[in-house]
């Protein structure tokens, strides 16, 4: 279309692609654009639904771990918070809250995730949560490719209805 010079089909394209993305205002969390993204999607989403969202992030401008990787993982796994939240809606809880917190001190990063969930969780042989339906399970196989990668651990707990995530690596290894 560009090289045949069909403006008026290039803008049709393009609005109907802009229609594609969430409306979501951008925040600004950190220095990265696509971590400040994934975050932004997660607020409005959970706005939307009436859900509280609390995120604190705390990343330097020269963090080492690579912002495509951080970013999906943090997707996937306010993803599944966020569907955590949904069921509770759905069981009639109502006062829901996502808590996020990212922070880097020295070499060190850490993310804490806590949220509702009345159901207990399955974890497996890891310590991460099972995948109890099939098509399930893709935010903890991001999770353990991210650990892998940067030689991070994780631990799930769950106390009073409430899954707590906490996740630690070292932010030493140049991406």
């Amino acid at each position: 279309m560009v090289d045949a010079q069909r403006g008026d089909e290039i803008k049709a394209f393009l609005e109907k692609q802009e229609q594609k993305l969430p409306s979501a205002v951008i925040l600004s969390y950190s220095d990265s654009p696509i971590i400040n993204t994934a975050i932004s999607i997660y607020n409005s989403r959970t706005q939307k639904l009436g859900i509280k969202f609390i995120p604190k992030v705390n990343l330097p401008a020269n963090f080492n771990t690579d912002e495509n990787d951080l970013s999906i993982l943090l997707s996937n796994l306010l993803e599944n918070s966020l569907q955590a939240c949904i069921k509770e809606q759905k069981k009639g809880y109502n006062n829901l809250e996502i808590s996020l917190k990212i922070q880097h001190n020295g070499q060190q990063c850490v993310i804490s995730i806590t949220n509702p969930c009345s159901t207990p969780i399955n974890l497996d042989e890891e310590g991460l949560p099972r995948a109890t339906r099939e098509g399930h399970g893709i935010g903890m196989v991001s999770l353990k490719m991210f650990l892998e990668k940067y030689h991070g651990y994780a631990t799930f707990t769950q106390n009073n209805n409430q899954v707590s995530m906490f996740l630690y690596w070292r932010n030493d290894i140049s991406c």
